[in-house]
């Protein structure tokens, strides 16, 4: 910048032999980023799904662990292959049009929680809630209102982090839980992770 301003105020070869080189060498490097550009068009991408499997692995502790294994297909054109991931999953994309998605499954139990508490009591030797609808004739000692915290059923089976926002029901340890989750049944597996590919470039890019 100094040799600019010097430059503006006394004219010379001397000092304009510098600026030349030094904007020639940016020129030149630029040719090397342009490429970036490409992963400018992810925004728009969907993942094309593909198949899936069901991976088991014992994790540093000796826990055995179980993920999904899903295959997708993009027209993304990237010069070079990247991983990311949020929630727990990977995003694996590759430059010859493929994509791996990495999801852990949790055998568990959550929670299901209610927003309209004020219409359920709380069971707590059930450790549940019930619709006063129906729970009239439970008796008032075990029995009381419902509290956000406790308007729940529970849930125990397979569950995958929530990817998408079409969910209807999602599932939670606890009401201040941030990690959300779906349940996972293989039946169901194709939609939900056709639904998943759809979504999960912009889920990706903001978190």
């Amino acid at each position: 910048i100094s040799v600019y301003r010097n430059y503006t105020k006394h004219p010379s070869d001397e000092l304009l032999q510098p600026l030349i080189y030094h904007n020639s060498e940016d020129l030149k490097g630029m040719a090397y980023i342009l490429p970036i550009l490409y992963y400018t068009d992810l925004s728009d991408t969907i993942l094309e799904y593909v198949s899936h499997t069901i991976h088991q692995f014992e994790d540093l502790n000796g826990i055995l662990q179980s993920e999904i294994l899903a295959i997708y297909k993009h027209d993304a054109h990237i010069p070079h292959g990247f991983k990311t991931g949020c929630f727990g999953t990977v995003l694996a994309l590759r430059e010859d049009g493929s994509a791996l998605l990495r999801i852990p499954v949790i055998n568990t139990t959550l929670k299901q929680f209610y927003d309209n508490y004020k219409d359920y009591y709380y069971l707590p030797a059930e450790d549940c809630c019930v619709h006063k609808s129906v729970a009239s004739g439970v008796d008032k000692s075990r029995r009381e209102n419902a509290k956000k915290e406790t308007c729940y059923v529970k849930h125990s089976g397979l569950f995958i982090p929530l990817l998408t926002p079409k969910a209807s029901v999602t599932f939670r340890e606890t009401y201040e839980s941030k990690d959300m989750f779906i349940p996972y049944r293989e039946e169901n597996s194709v939609r939900i992770l056709t639904e998943i590919g759809h979504c999960i470039i912009d889920l990706l890019k903001y978190n």
